[in-house]
């Protein structure tokens, strides 16, 4: 390995332990967002490990080939310890303002989707219901004046009739339960 490689590779370990301090606070604060199971926080964190692994690798096939030397190691300890010191307060600022605005934005995405497709649906569902009962109360209506018109009808028929034929005449209500258990009845069939 020359120098220059030896020198472009120890430049690009220190930038990764930066990237790795910077990493590792995103990971901290949005597991602290999270909250979730101990479970579901053990895989996120090693999933976390295992990408930063696979990136620093592949840093250094790209920069050297993919030898590890141990001044590597102590290059991106010094890395983490420059962003640590210099950038971690910064940086953090600049991460709650990320947050904020990705919070900020999903939220307005959600009330834009609840403006233009939730509550139209809605309010076409009530519509249809509001459309619907009024119908069902016309019918009603209509069936009941029908019922009203029909009883003033046959109501002098029902009083020349003797009052010992009228016990065995079937009242209105009597009727329409005997018709409805006989629908019933086809129906199960």
């Amino acid at each position: 390995m020359t120098i220059e490689i030896q020198f472009a590779s120890f430049f690009s370990m220190i930038v990764t332990g930066f990237y790795l301090g910077c990493m590792f606070d995103t990971n901290e604060r949005i597991a602290r967002a999270i909250k979730g199971h101990l479970i579901f926080n053990f895989i996120c964190q090693f999933v976390f490990w295992l990408i930063q692994s696979m990136l620093i690798f592949y840093g250094l096939v790209r920069v050297n080939g993919g030898q590890v030397r141990l001044y590597f190691l102590i290059a991106i300890i010094f890395g983490y310890w420059l962003y640590f010191f210099l950038f971690r307060k910064i940086y953090q600022l600049i991460l709650e303002k990320i947050i904020q605005l990705i919070r900020a934005l999903f939220l307005t995405f959600l009330k834009i989707i609840n403006l233009f497709l939730i509550k139209p649906v809605k309010f076409v569902f009530q519509a249809f219901l509001t459309v619907v009962n009024l119908v069902i109360m016309v019918v009603m209506k209509l069936f009941s004046f029908l019922l009203l018109i029909l009883s003033w009808f046959f109501r002098p028929i029902f009083l020349i009739i003797p009052k010992n034929m009228r016990k065995y005449l079937v009242s209105l209500p009597q009727l329409y339960s005997k018709i409805k258990d006989i629908v019933g009845k086809r129906k199960q069939k």
